[in-house]
């Protein structure tokens, strides 16, 4: 019994190791636009082209959304048009 015992800890410590060791490697930084550009997807409901996103399709999100990067950034203002994709830009899922 005690070498059942002892070999369910060693594995669970083995895996809580891992886990840990996982979530606290060092990830690589992205500013906004280019984490968009790597992992966002767009969804098939309610869009016309769903998928991976394309910073080529709105160029005129990638300042502001680099502009949300920037910790020296307090506040960031646009002067636009509607409709134009501002807030799916600054929608980080």
């Amino acid at each position: 019994m005690a070498l059942l015992r002892d070999t369910i800890k060693a594995a669970t410590s083995a895996a809580g190791a891992a886990a840990l060791a996982d979530a606290y490697a060092v990830r690589e930084r992205l500013t906004v636009d280019q984490w968009a550009g790597q992992y966002r997807r767009v969804p098939e409901r309610g869009n016309p082209e769903p998928g991976p996103w394309q910073n080529d399709r709105t160029p005129y999100c990638i300042e502001p959304m680099r502009a949300c990067s920037d910790p020296t950034v307090r506040q960031v203002t646009a002067m636009k048009g509607s409709q134009l994709g501002f807030t799916d830009a600054l929608v980080f899922n």
